[in-house]
């Protein structure tokens, strides 16, 4: 069975847990890639798997509200906004 026809017979309660479980998945493979030094093995293991999570969440449950949020947030200069002091 493929990937999207087992997540559309999850009830709504299932999909939701899924997608808090793929959050959780990407972001803690994200914080232990962080653990390790820059160029190891270790690290690009994990960064692959953190990518492979937010792949699979958003094909399937789309971006996350902070992602969109960040999609369309406009870069500010602070100097520009207030001022030069």
């Amino acid at each position: 069975m493929s990937d999207k026809k087992a997540i559309a017979k999850m009830n709504l309660r299932t999909k939701l847990l899924l997608k808090n479980a793929l959050i959780a998945a990407e972001q803690w493979e994200r914080s232990l890639a962080e653990a390790w030094p820059p160029r190891s093995r270790e690290r690009q293991q994990a960064l692959k798997l953190s990518n492979s999570y937010r792949e699979f969440r958003s094909k399937h449950f789309g971006a996350s509200n902070e992602e969109r949020a960040l999609k369309d947030m406009v870069p500010v200069s602070v100097i520009e906004l207030f001022g030069r002091t």
